[in-house]
C-alpha cells in the first residue's frame, strides 16, 4: 500500500486533511511548547501523517496520538481553539469547500442548514468514529449529540477536538464570534457526548 493511504482500513479513521492542517498550525506554537510536543510524540507517525493524500483515511490511533500530546502541552482551552482554526482551514480545502458552499446556498440560514447536515459532514471527515447528529434545533439554539464513540481512543480529548471543530464550522458559515459551544454531558462508558450550541 502506498504512503498516501491509511494502513489499517478497518480501524476508526479520520481524513488526513484534518491531521495535516493541525500539524501546520502547530508550527505557530511557542518554541518551548513545540519542544514539549516533540518530546511526547512518535516522529514516524508525524512523517506518515504528512505523507498521506489529503482525503486519505488516517488511523484514529495515529491522529489521537498527536492530539493527546498536544492537549497535554497547550491545555484544554487552547487545544479547543486550535481545532477551531484547524477545521476552518479544512473548510477552505478544495475537497471540502464545495460542501460548505452548498450549505451556504441551500438556505438563508446557513447555520441551521449546517446542523441539519451534521450527520453527513461528520461522516465525510470521519469513519467508524461514532455518529454526530442534531437532536434539537430552535432559533439560535441547538443540541448536537455524539454517540457510539469507539472505546480506547481517549474520548475526552476527541470531544474537545470536536468542540473546536463545531465552533470552526459554525463561524465558517457565518455564526459570528459570539458562538457558544458547551459540553453538557460526557459518558465515556456509552460513548456519548452532548453539545449545547448558541449563536
Amino acid at each position: 500500500m502506498d504512503e498516501g493511504s491509511a494502513r489499517d482500513l478497518t480501524s476508526p479513521s479520520i481524513r488526513a486533511i484534518q491531521t495535516q492542517n493541525l500539524l501546520r498550525l502547530l508550527e505557530k506554537l511557542p518554541p518551548e511548547e513545540m519542544l514539549a510536543f516533540e518530546q511526547r510524540i512518535d516522529h514516524e507517525i508525524v512523517g506518515r501523517c504528512r505523507a498521506y493524500r489529503s482525503m486519505a483515511w488516517v488511523p484514529m490511533a495515529e491522529h489521537m496520538h498527536l492530539c493527546v500530546a498536544l492537549r497535554e502541552v497547550t491545555g484544554r482551552e487552547r487545544f479547543i481553539d486550535l481545532f477551531r482554526e484547524t477545521f476552518q482551514a479544512s473548510m477552505r480545502n478544495p475537497l471540502l469547500r464545495g460542501l460548505f458552499r452548498l450549505i451556504n446556498t441551500m438556505s438563508s440560514d446557513s447555520v441551521t442548514m449546517l446542523f441539519k447536515n451534521s450527520l453527513r459532514i461528520y461522516g465525510y471527515v470521519t469513519r467508524d468514529v461514532g455518529v454526530l447528529r442534531y437532536e434539537r434545533l430552535e432559533e439560535r439554539d441547538a443540541v448536537l449529540v455524539l454517540s457510539e464513540y469507539p472505546p480506547d481512543h481517549d474520548m475526552p480529548c476527541w470531544v474537545d477536538g470536536t468542540h473546536g471543530s463545531i465552533m470552526g464550522a459554525m463561524q465558517g458559515v457565518g455564526a459570528g464570534d459570539e458562538t457558544s459551544v458547551v459540553v453538557e454531558e460526557l459518558d465515556e462508558v456509552s460513548g456519548k457526548a452532548v453539545y449545547r450550541l448558541r449563536w
